[in-house]
């Protein structure tokens, strides 16, 4: 976002029909599938049946669509908003993932030729050319009408299981999360200015979108543990 200006969430655009539109946190689909397989090894033999009983495989999948953004032009921003951008003709938004050349950065959405003209009338008449209050005209983008990148994660767990007496077991845990080290996608909410951009970026691997000065990092994590159960 450019420093001219910041995101104009509370401000009335005086056309309510442009600031209708889904939730920042509105996750529209989102599936969980988790299972747990006891391997089910009986035996008479007290060593076979240590040492190939008691296990469980536990492996957890989670997947989702992406959450939706909006899309902003400070270029006329003189005082502390941007409006949304605005298309003298319909704009039709097309996700890609193409690297911009730099690690770990793709392209998301390129954002065509956004029309950088509006400015308020009776500012513009008091010799001010200013965009940062309506009424904004009908070709001003929705609010939240853009989606940012789904995506999905699994982890798997193996657990072992030691009879020690009729009151306690040991259990034996090897966890992995993201077992696949799969890289999701995500939006870079900074880069959201159509006057100082022309695409919208994502970042693969490393989660900024959330203004942390800390970035978050995917990668695979292993850990192994030892549980008493009583």
């Amino acid at each position: 976002m450019s420093a001219r200006g910041v995101h104009p969430s509370s401000i009335r655009t005086l056309n309510p029909g442009l600031d209708k539109g889904n939730a920042e946190f509105d996750i529209r689909h989102r599936i969980t599938l988790a299972a747990i397989y006891e391997e089910p090894f009986k035996s008479s033999n007290k060593f076979l049946n240590t040492a190939l009983g008691g296990w469980s495989l536990i492996p957890n999948l989670v997947a989702r669509t992406g959450t939706p953004f909006s899309v902003w032009d400070c270029t006329n921003a003189q005082f502390v908003f941007c409006p949304r951008a605005m298309y003298d003709t319909p704009f039709h938004a097309v996700y890609t993932q193409k690297s911009t050349g730099n690690p770990n950065e793709f392209t998301y959405m390129a954002l065509g030729t956004p029309d950088t003209s509006y400015v308020n009338t009776k500012l513009h008449a008091a010799g001010l050319d200013a965009s940062d209050f309506g009424p904004f005209p009908s070709n001003m983008t929705g609010r939240n009408v853009f989606t940012g990148p789904g995506n999905w994660n699994v982890d798997f767990a193996i657990h072992k299981n030691f009879r020690i007496n009729e009151r306690f077991s040991m259990q034996l845990r090897g966890e992995a999360f993201n077992v696949f080290n799969h890289s999701n996608q995500y939006l870079v909410y900074s880069n959201t200015d159509a006057s100082a951009t022309s695409a919208i970026t994502t970042t693969k691997g490393v989660r900024n979108d959330n203004g942390s000065i800390v970035q978050e990092t995917e990668n695979r994590n292993l850990q192994l543990a030892l549980k008493l159960l009583f």
